[in-house]
């Protein structure tokens, strides 16, 4: 099994890619010079680049979606939405994504003649779309929520396939075939070499869910964390917090 964390490093470092435009232009680096982000020029896979870049990710995603509800809700300030009642925050939400942060919009634009069609707009739509996308994952995780991490995978692999990541297109592929045609057949749990037929077999799919993808040690619903982030931790701990100890 791959880990989730590094797929989570490749799905953002393909958004940076798809994304990071020109300082003149309107996409991340205009963001990142706008707002003083050092180190973020070129994509490292060692340091902290991937805390930074999904911190920039966060920020930018907020600003497009505070200005989309602004101009949904017909607003100078946000505040002013503190007057809604719940039902007609729900149809404001729907609207900003329906609008702002779909497919459906992307056809909309399409359909325009050429000359009509507003550029802006459309890199703003895709822009909201994808990294909304991130941002559902990342939260799945942290919530220990394996089935809508389980419903991301067709979305992850058109963004690797897109992006030409074929390393990680491959390994959600092998993921969807393994849990719906290899792994639903029952794996017996056994202990000392013999079969325990005191419990009943657990389809491997499942135990692929429950046991291969995410730990949670303190217990708290917003805790979770993948298995590969773990073993990171396991390793910051034996190279620093026991280094004197050996």
């Amino acid at each position: 099994m791959f880990g989730w964390l590094h797929l989570q490093m490749a799905f953002a470092n393909s958004l940076y890619s798809q994304y990071l435009g020109t300082s003149a232009g309107r996409g991340l680096s205009q963001a990142i010079n706008l707002l003083g982000r050092k180190g973020l020029t070129t994509i490292f896979t060692r340091g902290p680049f991937h805390h930074h870049l999904e911190e920039i990710l966060y920020h930018v995603a907020e600003a497009h979606i505070w200005l989309d509800w602004l101009g949904v809700a017909g607003i100078s300030d946000l505040s002013e939405l503190r007057g809604c009642s719940a039902e007609a925050l729900i149809q404001l939400a729907e609207k900003v994504v329906d609008e702002h942060a779909s497919s459906e919009a992307m056809e909309q634009i399409d359909a325009q003649p050429k000359d009509e069609q507003d550029e802006v707009k459309c890199q703003t739509i895709l822009w909201t779309r994808d990294v909304l996308h991130y941002i559902i994952l990342d939260n799945a995780i942290k919530h220990g929520n394996v089935g809508i991490m389980e419903d991301m995978l067709p979305t992850l692999l058109f963004q690797f396939t897109g992006g030409h990541n074929s390393k990680y297109a491959i390994e959600v592929l092998e993921l969807l075939q393994g849990l719906h045609k290899e792994w639903p057949a029952p794996v017996w749990y056994v202990n000392s070499g013999l079969y325990l037929t005191d419990f009943l077999p657990t389809p491997k799919s499942d135990f692929v869910r429950k046991h291969c993808w995410l730990v949670n040690f303190e217990g708290k619903p917003d805790s979770f964390v993948p298995i590969d982030m773990a073993q990171e931790h396991n390793i910051k701990d034996i190279k620093v917090h026991y280094l004197v100890s050996g």
